[in-house]
């Protein structure tokens, strides 16, 4: 009788170990990985977060910036990351959607990952010359199309969102505008500016200033509805072009993480965003806070995944 409860509870002591690691997580700093350089946006927006989930989780977020193949090798060190709650990573729709079919033996973002929560969203906007004689995109639509080839496109290189929404637009607006791939949004937009190019996709922060000084036009948003930053540009939707494209920023694990860690990570993000400071910060930069449940954000990855890989088939491109 004594040797089985003894057995007993050495049995519940095993099985309450797990438990018990796991009720104290977090126990130490974590690690949040960033795909892009110190200073540009995604690094603002993490860094912006972390300030706050450190209050909420009790430990510091610590910002690793490993840049490289499209910000994909963040995500794929994340990846491989042991499932214990100290390494997360910042995705986006790129990373999730569009490099899984560009790169070789990149990871499968619908299993070897394990979706926590959207952050914020954002809109692409299509910016024209000043000097081109068009005011909106339903007059620039019929302008390329009486110029099949002749007109160009820039976007801050080859794969990238802002490649991706350009060929979106050729396809729903039935133009062939040519791709020119740019190091970067900001040389593209000089070349918009200065008349080299007639057309570039791309974040509203992007093209504000030379829309502001009167070199560039802003035609259309291709979200869902007008954006705040820009509220007199509308949609393309609005003007008989279906062409929507919503972009995002999401935190992800490596597979296998457990669901009560995913739902505290879920919660400090929500927490986060819901912060007045932390959202008017995040709108400065261009972006909406748009936290999601897990199944939300899957659901965009497995969506997202085939449609981006349809366009980028049609368009015929492939990694630079």
């Amino acid at each position: 009788m004594h040797r089985r409860t003894a057995l007993s509870l050495v049995a519940a002591g095993f099985l309450t170990r797990p438990a018990l690691a796991q009720d104290a997580w977090p126990g130490r700093a974590i690690r949040l990985l960033v795909g892009f350089p110190p200073g540009g946006g995604v690094d603002l927006l993490a860094r912006v977060l972390a300030e706050k989930m450190h209050q909420h989780l009790g430990q510091p977020l610590v910002i690793e910036n490993r840049p490289g193949q499209a910000a994909g090798l963040a995500t794929e060190i994340g990846a491989r990351a042991a499932p214990d709650g100290y390494t997360l990573t910042m995705a986006n729709i790129g990373t999730m959607t569009i490099n899984p079919h560009l790169y070789r033996n990149y990871l499968d973002t619908t299993r070897e990952v394990t979706p926590i929560s959207r952050i914020v969203t954002y809109n692409v906007f299509v910016f024209i010359p000043a000097e081109l004689p068009v005011r909106s995109l339903s007059e620039f639509v019929a302008y390329a199309r009486a110029r099949p080839g002749q007109l160009n496109y820039g976007s801050a290189g080859t794969g990238g969102i802002t490649h991706i929404a350009a060929e979106l637009l050729n396809r729903a607006a039935g133009v062939q505008i040519v791709h020119v791939p740019y190091r970067g949004s900001a040389p593209a937009m000089a070349d918009v500016a200065g008349g080299r190019l007639q057309m570039q996709t791309d974040i509203w922060g992007v093209g504000e200033g030379m829309v502001q000084s009167g070199r560039v036009r802003a035609i259309a948003v291709s979200g869902p509805r007008r954006s705040p930053l820009a509220p007199e540009v509308p949609t393309a939707i609005e003007q008989g072009v279906p062409f929507e494209l919503e972009g995002w920023q999401a935190m992800v694990g490596p597979a296998g993480l457990s669901r009560p860690i995913v739902d505290r990570v879920n919660a400090a993000v929500r927490s986060a965003l819901a912060d007045p400071e932390v959202a008017q910060r995040i709108r400065a930069q261009g972006n909406e806070p748009a936290p999601s449940t897990p199944e939300e954000l899957a659901a965009l990855i497995a969506h997202g995944r085939p449609t981006m890989g349809e366009v980028i088939r049609a368009a015929g491109i492939e990694a630079g």
